[in-house]
């Protein structure tokens, strides 16, 4: 039987799952030192997969647009590391 949890309770819920996810992915490159895309690249597969059977394929696509919508002009971290290193030196 599936619980009934109200708007405040599933936001909890969904904010400690994303930190035991956090916490997963970050023990996982610690153990074996693979790139974090890699690692990144499995979980999003297994994630995408479980919610499209959870909730069908058009909500979970729907769902991924949305995201992509979100992050899709957000720069990586080694592009914002190197807009944010001094010019050394002159031309």
């Amino acid at each position: 039987m599936p619980h009934t949890l109200t708007k405040e309770e599933r936001l909890e819920a969904a904010s400690w799952v994303a930190e035991a996810v956090r916490t997963l992915l970050g023990d996982i490159r610690a153990e074996t030192g693979w790139p974090a895309e890699v690692i990144l690249s499995g979980a999003h597969a297994e994630v995408v997969t479980l919610l499209a059977m959870s909730v069908g394929g058009p909500v979970a696509a729907s769902m991924a647009e949305q995201s992509a919508d979100r992050v899709r002009s957000l720069p990586s971290l080694g592009a914002v590391i190197l807009g944010m290193t001094p010019v050394a030196g002159s031309a």
